[in-house]
């Protein structure tokens, strides 16, 4: 019977080497069972390992929920993690209500959010301008938009508007009242040789006066 053997040495020995395997040639390392196929170019060092072999998988203790975890030499069982801070990529360690994660350049981190700083756009889009007001920096990240009143404008509005109007307005509630209470219209009368004055007022009262 045929007997098949592939290339093998302990990992210290094929890094010494470092030899290029030849296409579909298979190696293995005796003291990890890790194995590499080559192919004919990549030396044995740049070259990716087939698949976790069983040396490399330890599962005594395991417990229900865990899963494989790397300790740096072989996976092991360990608990899984339910927070965001233990991934490598995210420091959240003290979050708070209404944070969001925000990536600061090397890693994602829990900030509040800041319309001046964390936002992109303008949340102020434009203010329209009505007659006589002049507005400016009125969109953008973070604008702060000025109001400008043209006061000629207004001036010129109330020019329009004669001093005699301006008294009708200022004593609406008032002295135009107090005329209006004060007309009456008057017509004597003899009755049985008494003279009466009759007064008629424009609110539609009846005053009868005896001479």
């Amino acid at each position: 019977m045929a007997l098949i053997q592939i290339r093998r040495g302990t990992a210290a020995a094929w890094t010494s080497e470092n030899p290029t395997l030849e296409a579909g040639e298979f190696g293995l390392e005796t003291d990890t069972g890790k194995t590499k196929i080559g192919n004919g170019a990549t030396a044995w060092t740049s070259l990716t390992y087939n698949y976790v072999t069983y040396a490399q998988v330890d599962v005594t203790g395991a417990t229900n929920g865990q899963a494989l975890v790397h300790n740096g030499t072989k996976f092991v069982p360990g608990a899984v993690s339910s927070t965001l801070d233990s991934l490598t990529d995210v420091t959240a360690p003290s979050p708070t209500s209404g944070d969001f994660l925000k990536w600061n350049g090397s890693a994602w981190v829990n900030d509040a959010i800041d319309l001046g700083a964390d936002t992109t756009g303008s949340f102020v889009a434009s203010l329209v301008a009505g007659t006589g007001i002049t507005l400016s920096n009125n969109s953008g990240e973070a604008a702060t938009p000025t109001v400008t009143v043209n006061t000629a404008v207004i001036q010129a509005r109330v020019a329009d508007v004669s001093d005699t109007e301006i008294g009708y307005l200022n004593g609406v509630t008032s002295s135009i009242q107090t005329q209006i209470n004060s007309l009456a219209l008057s017509e004597s009368a003899v009755d049985g040789g008494n003279a009466y004055t009759i007064q008629f007022n424009v609110l539609g009262a009846v005053d009868a006066m005896r001479a």
